[in-house]
């Protein structure tokens, strides 16, 4: 993951949490209670609404929840961040919140305009020199996705 990235990181207190696989099952569990779509790649991986990704490391005494997503859909993963983010507060103990290298204010609760904000510069890089097409990609599967849509040429909407 590169530039094509953006990601927020969510540090959550380790309340008898035994380990990162267990939170990270917890964490399926929750995110599934809330509808949102899970899909496991690893002990510690796991891709939600085949856009954003989530790792989890332990960091003795709190827990660092990361999530990437995708610069070719911006404006639905900066969405999709926010409701995840959002949905932590009610069944985690979230300790910090930082997004691009800033620690937010975790009583801020506009995490859509956050994102927005702090990768705007970076975003606007992207379309320049990657692409400025949107289509829906997590960033581990992104740059097949370009070469499939620049292969079809002006028929890639017909794909995506």
């Amino acid at each position: 993951m590169g530039m094509e990235s953006f990601f927020a990181k969510i540090s959550v207190s380790n309340d008898g949490v035994i380990n990162s696989k267990a939170l990270n099952n917890s964490l399926i569990a929750h995110l599934n209670d809330r509808k949102f779509k899970t899909v496991k790649t690893s002990s510690w991986f796991t891709i939600i609404d085949d856009l954003v990704e989530m790792g989890i490391d332990d960091n003795n005494d709190v827990y660092e929840i990361t999530f990437a997503g995708c610069f070719s859909c911006f404006s639905t993963t900066c969405r999709l961040m926010d409701d995840l983010i959002s949905s932590l507060f009610v069944h985690y103990n979230v300790k910090s919140i930082v997004i691009h290298g800033k620690e937010i204010e975790i009583s801020r609760r506009d995490f859509t305009d956050i994102l927005y904000n702090e990768y705007e510069e970076k975003y606007q890089w992207f379309k320049a020199n990657l692409t400025d097409k949107s289509f829906n990609s997590s960033p581990s599967t992104f740059y097949k996705k370009l070469r499939r849509i620049k292969r079809l040429g002006p028929l890639w909407r017909l794909w995506v």
